[in-house]
């Protein structure tokens, strides 16, 4: 009839799964702990937007005249432009000089920190159809400087919102940027 087959692994089959089950063991070993960290570090990123997200809503849900600008003396040296600086903008310089609001989410502290800035599109020049940003106790036209209202405030903030907070040995860190207008 036929040939008698024999119960059992052959040699070549099982020295095929003995390097099969090991490589597939360590590539597991290997993968898993960073999909793991991506999946925290993700957990982590998605807290930070939730922070910025809700200071920048509680913000932009003030009444225009309360959402007082940063003055020039909370900007770097540097800064004013009555002596040649480059003027009061939230972008152009390091925010972490900038006192701190703490959220403590699963045992990560984040930092949250803003500023606002007065802002104008320029209209004509090299710089035409960008934002340009001011202080408001710069003289532009009477007003009070120190608030940002009246002659110096052309109708439209800047707000910018940083998160920080530490993953292991390297701080990460989250920004929210938004336009508000005088209605």
């Amino acid at each position: 009839m036929g040939r008698d087959q024999e119960n059992g692994v052959s040699l070549f089959e099982l020295l095929i799964a003995i390097i099969i089950v090991p490589v597939s063991v360590m590539s597991m070993s290997v993968f898993f702990p960073k999909v793991y960290h991506s999946i925290i570090a993700s957990n982590y990123r998605q807290h930070a937007k939730s922070i910025a997200a809700t200071a920048m809503q509680e913000v932009k849900e003030k009444p225009y005249q309360y959402l007082i600008p940063n003055l020039y003396t909370d900007f770097p040296v540097g800064t004013n432009p009555a002596a040649g600086g480059k003027g009061c903008d939230c972008n152009s310089w390091d925010m972490l000089s900038l006192p701190a609001v703490s959220t403590v989410v699963n045992g990560i502290t984040y930092q949250q920190r803003q500023c606002i800035n007065l802002v104008n599109r320029a209209t004509s020049g090299p710089d035409a159809g960008t934002w340009i940003a001011y202080c408001p106790d710069t003289p532009l036209t009477p007003g009070d400087p120190n608030t940002g209202t009246g002659g110096t405030d052309f109708g439209l903030k800047n707000i910018r919102i940083l998160v920080t907070w530490t993953l292991g040995s390297s701080t990460q860190s989250l920004e929210l940027e938004s336009v508000v207008n005088r209605q």
